[in-house]
């Protein structure tokens, strides 16, 4: 357990000398200013729309970030050997696997804590509090994923591409599913019932990221507590189910 907390402070120090608190302060600008301009031009629902942008933007930048982040750093201490020096010592990959996963989870906490501490200036209500659980289960998901794929594939451009192309489908796979059943769709056709089954199998097999910290929660100032419970159980499943599969495929991995 001490090898865990050990691995976990030293990873998250190196993301924060990677530039960590300078982006979440350049996107913070970057989304005030985004949501200001937006509120000037707005005849109506001025606020609404300011605080929808902001969250929004909050939240892709949060995690364009964080997964970034946990990308480059873990791609470095493979390439530069630090990773192999630590499991030549006492150090198991099973220890090495929940110390990254523990700076994973406080780079998540840290990121969903300075959009809700930016998005209080514009919405003091409980709402915020819901919004920012749910955006923290959305981080530590993406960057568990994240994780997986920077010990799994040797090359960083490879794996940020995977990330891009799961956190996509994750955030689009239920509406591709409605889309696909349009009045488009021909149910005598083979090609159109295959496409429906691929994209009703990749909702069932992706977690629902559209469900999470959700901008409508903070303009409407109500959440749906049996939606969020049911994003918060999926994404407690899918993590389980992400911690199997890299501690299957870390043990595999030749260093």
């Amino acid at each position: 357990m001490h090898a865990c907390f050990m691995i976990a402070r030293l990873t998250f120090k190196q993301i924060q000398h990677a530039g960590l608190f300078s982006a979440l302060f350049v996107s913070a600008l970057l989304a005030i200013s985004l949501s200001e301009f937006a509120a000037t031009i707005t005849i109506t629902e001025q606020q609404s729309t300011q605080l929808g942008l902001l969250a929004a933007v909050l939240r892709l930048t949060g995690l364009l970030i964080s997964a970034m982040l946990v990308i480059n750093i873990n791609h470095n201490e493979l390439n530069s050997g630090h990773t192999q020096l630590l499991l030549s010592t006492q150090i198991n990959r099973s220890q090495l696997y929940f110390g990254k996963l523990l700076s994973t989870l406080l780079l998540s906490l840290t990121v969903a804590l300075f959009s809700s501490l930016i998005l209080l200036v514009y919405s003091q209500n409980n709402v915020l509090l819901y919004w920012g659980c749910s955006f923290f289960l959305e981080l530590l998901l993406v960057n568990s994923m994240a994780l997986w794929l920077a010990f799994g594939l040797r090359s960083s451009v490879l794996a940020s591409l995977a990330l891009l192309l799961f956190y996509l489908f994750a955030r689009l796979a239920d509406n591709l599913v409605q889309i696909s059943q349009g009045p488009f769709f021909n149910p005598h056709s083979w090609l159109d019932q295959m496409a429906l089954l691929f994209l009703t199998a990749l909702s069932w097999l992706l977690p629902s990221l559209n469900h999470f910290a959700l901008s409508q929660w903070l303009i409407q100032a109500s959440t749906p507590l049996d939606h969020f419970y049911y994003s918060a159980l999926e994404a407690v499943l899918y993590l389980l189910l992400l911690i199997s599969a890299t501690l299957i495929d870390l043990h595999r991995r030749v260093f």
